[in-house]
């Protein structure tokens, strides 16, 4: 059922992805939300068992990128799609995303201002284009 797939193009595709979430996630603007999220949690008092511990939110994000990274390549390998129309289907969703849930993808941009939510959707479509493009230009 599923293809044989040339691992190397799929984990260097998946640290790229998961090395520009993490850069996205460093600029003083993201830095600012999370600050301003842990405090609102805090008052919430969720702290306990409604937040994530660093170790678990970086292995839930590096999970997540090696299985997009897995299934854009196999998408890649059944449809043998070109890089232009892989191109368009990534913009399209992304700004399917951004227009539709600009909140629901990522719980920690519910009541954010509308800058950091742009920053995070531009950390989306740039995190998708990269992955795609290591993967299209591997084979």
């Amino acid at each position: 059922m599923f293809p044989a797939l040339h691992w190397p193009p799929v984990i260097v595709s998946a640290a790229a992805g998961f090395a520009i979430s993490l850069i996205f996630y460093f600029l003083p603007l993201m830095q600012k939300a999370r600050s301003g999220q842990t405090v609102t949690n805090a008052s919430r008092n969720e702290t306990g068992s409604g937040s994530e511990n660093l170790l678990s939110a970086i292995l839930k994000r590096l999970w997540n990128t090696l299985l997009y990274a897995y299934a854009f390549a196999w998408i890649l390998s059944l449809t043998s799609i070109s890089p232009l129309v892989m191109g368009v289907i990534l913009v399209l969703v992304g700004m399917l995303r951004t227009a539709f849930t600009p909140d629901g993808w990522n719980r920690d941009m519910i009541g954010q201002p509308r800058s950091v939510r742009l920053v995070d959707n531009a950390r989306f479509i740039l995190m998708y284009v990269v992955m795609t493009g290591i993967l299209i230009f591997w084979r």
